[in-house]
């Protein structure tokens, strides 16, 4: 498990020194684009960018006139309060609107003149801007009230600009997280499992046994619009348990006078695992580079095999004679376990379309009954209850598409 934390936090101390996305970059007075990989440093109103076979450069945004990432967005810069900053087009025309995603602030530009719309005090800025009839027709017509949301600001200052019967432009989803996606990747994980078994013919249930277990598999889900995605993970689990003491001490019926020690030893199991999970992400509504997560949903396992080894000691208290046998034995069929799983994480956006995710999850399940074959002559191997939990550390990369 160390080492696994180790190997992510290096990875993804690489990757936060590494370009992120794909575009060309426009710098003033420049007509020719440079094609380049660039990420936007916020924080520090830096652009830093590297263009093929050489090092990294970082400029302030003032020597940047605008960004195109792609065909899906394009960052421009404009002056705030004599300041410059990348916003983002989301409708151009008489009354333009715009954005600032790593905020998530919104701007409205009426003949050259940029205005930040306050989140606090959006009921009284609207009118102000808008005009009061405009804004008591547009709540008529649709029926809203105001919002600090994308769909609230496009569907507003669209209807402003047909009032006012000139031309519009609406570039086609210029925002990351407008239009949901479908996607798909690789899981992989590691960690602890946990078991505990409970004979059905005596109902004493042992001590959890740990034991580290690793698993390999695929994800696919839809990222939607709003702040919830959904996903299903299936992976193949596998996990062994050796060196187990419990034992059960108990006289077995119809045998007067026998006293029976039985000891589970070691267990075994294989499993396919099919977790639905509904994932909350907090920054939803914009892209950024880290986007912490919590996540929960339920379990539905199907077990390929299990196989236990117990052994038996009987002594006869009239005889005072003693016998042993030891025994390996398995399940007669394949079985379900159900159980309900939950965790956090973040996801690291690498570019437009990939994605790290890193999160850590706990697990816990029961499987109702299994039934040994053949039946031997010890409580865990005729019928038993089967207990789980498990805590793991993932890692997922995912492409979407």
């Amino acid at each position: 498990m160390k080492a696994l934390l180790i190997i992510i936090s290096l990875l993804l101390c690489q990757m936060a020194i590494a370009q992120t996305d794909e575009g060309l970059l426009f710098m003033n007075g420049q007509k020719n684009p440079l094609p380049v990989s660039i990420y936007i440093d916020y924080k520090h109103a830096m652009v830093l960018y590297q263009t093929d076979g050489e090092i990294r450069k970082a400029i302030p945004i003032d020597l940047v006139d605008s960004i195109k990432l792609g065909s899906e967005k394009t960052f421009t810069k404009k002056f705030i309060n004599q300041n410059s900053d990348l916003l983002v087009e989301l409708v151009r025309g008489k009354n333009s609107l715009w954005i600032q995603e790593d905020r998530f602030m919104f701007y409205i530009e009426q003949n050259d003149t940029l205005r930040l719309i306050n989140r606090k005090y959006l009921t009284l800025a609207l009118p102000v801007i808008f005009g009061s009839s405009l804004m008591e027709e547009f709540k008529l017509r649709y029926r809203t009230e105001p919002s600090y949301t994308i769909g609230y600001f496009k569907s507003l200052v669209m209807f402003s600009n047909e009032k006012s019967g000139l031309v519009q432009v609406v570039p086609p989803e210029n925002h990351s997280r407008i239009k949901g996606r479908f996607i798909i990747g690789p899981y992989l994980s590691f960690g602890t499992n946990s078991i505990a078994i409970k004979p059905t013919e005596t109902g004493i249930k042992s001590g959890y046994y740990r034991s580290p277990q690793g698993a390999y598999g695929l994800i696919a889900g839809y990222k939607g619009r709003k702040a919830f995605d959904y996903e299903i993970q299936v992976y193949v689990n596998s996990m062994t348990h050796h060196h187990l003491k419990d034992s059960i001490h108990h006289e077995p019926p119809g045998e007067y006078g026998v006293i029976q020690t039985s000891k589970l030893t070691s267990f075994s199991s294989k499993q396919i695992n099919f977790d639905g999970v509904i994932k909350y992400s907090f920054f939803y509504k914009t892209r950024r580079k880290f986007n912490p997560f919590v996540f929960a949903g339920p379990s539905f396992i199907s077990v390929l095999s299990n196989k236990l080894s117990s052994s038996v000691r009987l002594y006869n208290v009239t005889l005072r004679r003693e016998s042993y046998g030891e025994w390996t034995f398995g399940t007669d069929k394949n079985g379900f376990m159900v159980g309900l799983h939950a965790g956090l994480g973040f996801d690291y956006n690498i570019n437009q379309k990939t994605s790290l995710a890193v999160y850590v999850k706990h697990q816990s399940f029961i499987y109702p009954t299994v039934d040994a074959a053949p039946p031997v002559n010890s409580p865990y191997g005729i019928r038993f209850d089967l207990y789980g939990r498990s805590t793991s550390a993932g890692l997922t990369m995912v492409y979407k598409m």
